[in-house]
């Protein structure tokens, strides 16, 4: 038989059994236990309270030196490990974040690999890399949506900007008082074009990817007016100005 331990335990019986009856976890129940048994008296050797608990003499001791050391709070406390180091740093991350988001993409997993090396200085594996783009910041390949290389975006998007008060101003001067129905007309040859391949963007990114048309066989042309769907095309051998 060991021999009897003295230690003080500041919290009542009462408060104790409400803390073992409210704990979740099995390693604090079982330290909450002891304490109550001490408290209660219904213990006098630490060997006892081993064998009650099914532990070892020398895990009874570390637990009491923490409670006399720390109390219930350092008792109880849970200590967890502080975790591998992020391979790929916040900046990076953030950097990496607005490549996806710019619509160009990238073509393959390796690319991004090789894009972190060049334009971050890290090496990173290929699973790393993957992990983190396809299920954290949930990018995945996609199929772009061609347009010309002659496209200006500049001019795009100020006709965007423009197109409701050019609309507002025909319909002032030139049909005020008339039902105006507003088309929408395009035209496109039928023939050979760039051959395009699934690039990598940020999630809710539509890819746009450059592309040269060699149409040589004829011409679609076509309108459509929005409100109603009603629409009409013809083709033709040749383009019509």
């Amino acid at each position: 038989m060991s021999r009897p331990f003295k230690i003080e335990i500041a919290e009542s019986e009462e408060e104790l059994k409400k803390r073992l009856q409210t704990a979740n976890l099995g390693s604090q129940k079982e330290k909450l236990q002891m304490l109550w048994w001490i408290k209660s008296e219904q213990v006098k050797e630490q060997q006892e309270i081993g064998e009650r608990l099914a532990k070892d003499t020398s895990t009874v001791t570390r637990w009491l030196q923490k409670y006399r050391s720390g109390g219930l709070d350092e008792l109880l406390s849970i200590k967890k490990a502080p975790g591998a180091k992020r391979k790929i740093h916040s900046a990076a991350i953030a950097a990496l974040e607005e490549e996806l988001k710019t619509g160009k993409g990238f073509s393959s997993y390796g690319a991004i690999v090789e894009w972190l090396k060049l334009e971050q200085g890290l090496d990173i594996e290929y699973a790393t890399v993957y992990a983190w783009v396809r299920y954290r910041l949930g990018a995945k390949l996609k199929v772009p949506r061609p347009q010309s290389h002659k496209q200006d975006e500049k001019l795009v998007s100020e006709f965007k900007k423009k197109l409701g008060i050019i609309l507002n101003c025909l319909e002032e001067h030139l049909a005020s008082g008339k039902n105006v129905h507003y088309l929408c007309q395009d035209e496109t040859r039928v023939g050979l074009k760039t051959l395009t391949g699934k690039v990598i963007t940020a999630s809710g990114v539509k890819p746009t990817v450059s592309v040269k048309w060699q149409r040589e066989n004829f011409w679609i042309y076509g309108a459509i007016e929005p409100l109603t769907g009603q629409h009409f095309h013809s083709s033709l051998p040749q383009t019509q100005r």
